[in-house]
């Protein structure tokens, strides 16, 4: 198996569809990690509204020893403000389990080009092309779609 590495939050939102099967929109992700060096250990996706997603991931989180999370909204505006909420309840509950948060993302849609940016403020930017993406590429020489 080859090692991928995302070095980038564009690297990361642009791997996202290829990680998931499909496109998330109006969305929670949640990158989950474990180790060291860091490797992927899940990747979950919930709707924005009605979700809780620390609840139902909770033995997926024991059983693969999860010791951090990138969280992703994939929405804009009103859509965005309830993700950030949904995540700050998760977090709280992450936290309890002694996981923490790297980083949240925000990005208005996956598509090439749409707008995203950390919530520290300290970095934003456009999306890449998702079928360009490395995991996307990967998989296609894998014979996997």
């Amino acid at each position: 198996m080859q090692n991928i590495r995302l070095r980038t939050a564009t690297d990361v939102l642009a791997a996202i569809p290829a990680l998931l099967g499909f496109v998330p929109v109006n969305s929670v992700v949640m990158i989950a990690l474990t180790g060291s060096p860091v490797t992927l250990a899940f990747v979950a996706r919930t709707d924005v509204i009605g979700a809780d997603a620390a609840t139902h991931y909770r033995v997926a989180f024991e059983q693969a020893a999860v010791t951090s999370v990138i969280w992703v909204v994939v929405g804009a505006g009103p859509v965005a403000a309830a993700g950030l909420d949904q995540i700050e309840a998760a977090q709280r509950e992450l936290d309890s389990m002694g996981i923490r948060s790297v980083r949240t993302l925000v990005a208005e849609s996956l598509e090439i080009g749409a707008e995203w940016f950390d919530i520290t403020g300290e970095e934003s930017g456009r999306t890449a092309d998702p079928i360009l993406s490395e995991v996307s590429m990967n998989r296609i020489m894998s014979g996997r779609q």
